[in-house]
């Protein structure tokens, strides 16, 4: 069974927003302490789908943060659950003796 290291970050908007969101950044960090990096932005969906292989094997934190047109950021979300990303599996054995005969 393979490896999944996909992780769905989900969210609300926030209620009565004074300006109207233009797009949303995504932060992760290592575990529950340090600085979050940015892994998206310009996310337009209320729901996003993070492709995370490229992520080291560790637990991760996310928070997201709503940005207006004029580039205006939000105070950061409440941090998520920790999340996993796993290590993946070695890739599969390369094949070997191929060859070719003309018929």
């Amino acid at each position: 069974m393979p490896v999944q290291n996909d992780v769905r970050v989900s969210w609300s908007a926030g209620l009565n927003p004074p300006s109207p969101v233009a797009y949303y950044k995504v932060y992760a960090r290592l575990g529950q302490v340090g600085d979050y990096d940015t892994l998206m932005g310009q996310t337009l969906d209320a729901t996003t789908h993070l492709d995370l292989f490229d992520l080291a094997p560790n637990d991760y934190n996310f928070v997201v943060t709503a940005v207006d047109a004029p580039g205006q950021e939000s105070s950061k979300s409440g941090g998520s659950n920790l999340v996993t990303v796993l290590a993946l599996p070695a890739p599969p054995v390369a094949p070997s003796n191929a060859g070719a005969v003309f018929i």
